[in-house]
């Protein structure tokens, strides 16, 4: 069992993760997935994403099959955030294309459902530099217990951007 509130910041939750025989499992622009010891529940740390925490609220407040289910989000006092979520498997990136395009063309049934709950979310963010639904095939992975495709990381700022503004 993982205690978040002990964590304070990203920096501790990865050597916590490491030491607690979490596994390194993904590495994303913002963040770093391991996966726990029985293999049930993903671990995702982050110095800085606000558009993941909002994605993260997002999975808190839906039941829709397509979001991940998010166990736990801790915002650690020093930096960055933690999210323990379900363990999800990757998928082909043939299956992850032809998921988005039943997403963009559905227009009733849950992933009809789904598609608009994401829009309406994404349309009340207020982030800086929010660019959107982040289409990558890499955000499309597979429930092992019943194989539905789950997006898992649906928004995102414009990185390239933001480095420039820093620069």
């Amino acid at each position: 069992m993982v205690h978040l509130h002990r964590l304070s910041s990203w920096r501790v939750a990865r050597e916590a993760a490491e030491s607690d025989g979490w596994v390194l499992g993904a590495t994303g622009d913002w963040s770093w997935l391991y996966r726990s010891p029985d293999g049930d529940q993903a671990w995702r740390i982050t110095p800085f994403d606000p558009a993941f925490r909002a994605f993260a609220e997002v999975c808190r407040t839906s039941t829709n099959l397509h979001l991940p289910r998010i166990l736990e989000v801790h915002d650690h006092t020093d930096a960055g955030y933690s999210v323990i979520m379900e363990w999800l498997e990757p998928v082909a990136k043939v299956a992850a294309d032809q998921w988005f395009e039943e997403f963009e063309q559905a227009v009733e049934g849950e992933l009809a459902r789904f598609r608009r709950l994401l829009i309406d979310a994404a349309d009340r963010l207020d982030l800086p530099l929010f660019a959107g639904i982040d289409r990558n095939p890499t955000n499309v992975l597979r429930r092992p217990s019943d194989g539905t495709h789950v997006f898992t990381d649906a928004f995102y700022i414009n990185g390239p951007r933001l480095f420039e503004m820093l620069e």
